[in-house]
């Protein structure tokens, strides 16, 4: 069980039990890594802006982003389950993820003329089990894994792009709704 400290607020106080709260899940947004043959199925991220406060206490707001990741699977039989996890980030962590990407991004163009000669990768961690890695591979080009919890996928390094956009876009989201 994590303690309180590397628990995200938004987290923390969605969780709470003895208040009235009022959550707003903004409509999610969702990247989709493409399954390869017939029996797999393709896993996704969404991500979606929150924020949640209690009545009468709307300056206290808690805004972050929603991370979910549904890993891309093997249809073995009818039984088979994707792991689902969902991990929330402050809207600080969410902004320092935005500028994670900026820099991932960077690191990709580099790699692209002189790839690393060692084992390496470029990591980013949320208090919330949230992980996005750049990891570089020569024969089939550079890729973003992300994980949450149990539940991991890979995407081409080419959808880091519309990776960033959707972050900002959340990003956008939750700057307009500071009231």
């Amino acid at each position: 069980m994590k303690d309180a400290e590397n628990t995200p607020a938004l987290k923390q106080f969605i969780g709470r039990t003895d208040i009235v709260k009022i959550k707003h899940f903004f409509t999610p947004e969702e990247l989709i890594a493409k399954g390869k043959g017939e029996f797999i199925s393709p896993g996704r991220l969404e991500l979606g802006a929150v924020i949640a406060y209690e009545p009468g206490k709307e300056s206290d707001r808690r805004k972050g982003v929603r991370m979910e990741v549904v890993s891309t699977y093997v249809r073995e039989n009818e039984y088979s389950r994707p792991n689902t996890h969902v991990s929330f980030l402050d809207e600080d962590e969410a902004k320092d993820l935005a500028a994670a990407l900026s820099y991932v991004k960077q690191v990709n163009g580099t790699w692209a003329t002189a790839p690393p000669s060692d084992d390496v990768e470029v990591m980013f961690a949320s208090k919330d089990d949230f992980v996005l890695s750049l990891l570089p591979d020569q024969k089939t080009g550079n890729t973003l894994f992300v994980e949450s919890g149990n539940a991991s996928i890979s995407f081409p390094v080419m959808m880091l792009e519309e990776l960033q956009q959707k972050l900002e876009s959340n990003l956008r989201t939750l700057k307009n709704n500071e009231k």
